[in-house]
């Protein structure tokens, strides 16, 4: 499973970061929410393309995938930018060290903004966003399933990326 995790992480990565810089670091933030946690993760980003991905684990316990298309970037000044984006997550919840049927499977559509200060000859970057993240989805617990309608969802993160 991990082997094939990775073949898919590099034929999708591979033709962005063969003809492009990119920038590749850790992430962190906090869900300010209904269902608050934190999470921690990875994040990747390349200069020819205005797409932003994270991958992240969270306290809840629970994954989410987020792909952002950052449609505005303009600098600030020479190492400073900010930054409109849309994009939409993809997420997954499941206890598998409790008893219980509790899952949730969510998808979401993102509107936010953002700032990043670029270092070191622009080979470290700092980014920090808020994004306003609603979710829809199923949920089930033992009494059974239903939807999921989560409108008050703002991750806010910060990711620090080394760029090669």
């Amino acid at each position: 499973m991990k082997k094939k995790f990775f073949s898919i992480i590099l034929i999708f990565f591979l033709p962005v970061s063969i003809f492009a810089d990119f920038g590749i670091g850790a992430d962190c933030g906090y869900d300010f929410s209904t269902a608050p946690n934190f999470f921690a993760g990875i994040s990747f980003r390349a200069d020819t393309t205005p797409w932003c991905f994270q991958l992240n684990v969270h306290n809840s316990p629970a994954i989410s995938l987020s792909a952002d298309n950052w449609i505005i970037h303009k600098k600030l000044a020479d190492n400073i930018s900010w930054f409109a984006l849309w994009g939409f997550s993809l997420g997954f919840q499941k206890d598998f060290c409790a008893d219980d049927n509790k899952f949730e499977a969510a998808f979401g559509s993102r509107a936010g903004a953002g700032i990043d200060f670029f270092f070191f000859k622009r080979h470290l970057e700092l980014s920090a966003q808020v994004v306003w993240d609603m979710q829809v989805g199923i949920q089930a617990d033992d009494d059974g399933a239903g939807f999921l309608f989560r409108p008050v969802n703002f991750p806010c993160s910060l990711a620090l990326r080394f760029w090669p």
